[in-house]
């Protein structure tokens, strides 16, 4: 009887796992990105179904609830929510081309041994049109709460 081959990574390091260097490449670390912040978002889903819900109780409950989250680090929260939104969004439009093939290249041919094929031209340029277009919408959403945060803060 034979003994089942062993695999080289285990998953016993969990989170910790996806970002295993020894293993990863440019667009495993976008993956994992991508995963880390589907997960944010969801956390970000109930805290906003909370926020909602104290609209439930009145104006008193609602008030204070606002008074509580007006100040500065709320505001960084909130831009953060907006760069994860962004690289979520524009990541998955970039895994969305790939599953359609267009920025895959050509097949390889299964030849053993298997080597992992290298990221093709395309879909780096495809990384880097993300990291531009991404880094412009973040600029313009530092701008836009530069100009009207301030305006919003209380005195």
């Amino acid at each position: 009887m034979s003994q089942p081959p062993q695999r080289l990574y285990s998953n016993r390091r969990g989170i910790l796992g996806w970002f295993d260097s020894r293993r990863l490449n440019l667009e495993r670390y976008f993956y994992s990105m991508h995963r880390l912040c589907g997960i944010t978002l969801v956390a970000y889903l109930f805290i906003h179904v909370y926020e909602t819900a104290t609209r439930l109780g009145g104006s008193a409950p609602w008030n204070a609830f606002l008074l509580t989250i007006e100040n500065p680090l709320i505001y960084t929260g909130e831009w953060l929510l907006v760069a994860v939104v962004t690289f979520h969004g524009l990541n998955g439009i970039r895994l969305i081309l790939a599953e359609l093939g267009l920025s895959i290249g050509e097949p390889q041919r299964p030849i053993y041994p298997y080597r992992p094929k290298s990221l093709g031209k395309r879909q780096r340029y495809f990384i880097l049109l993300l990291m531009i277009v991404g880094g412009i919408l973040l600029v313009g959403a530092a701008l836009e709460y530069l100009i009207y945060v301030p305006s919003a803060m209380p005195r």
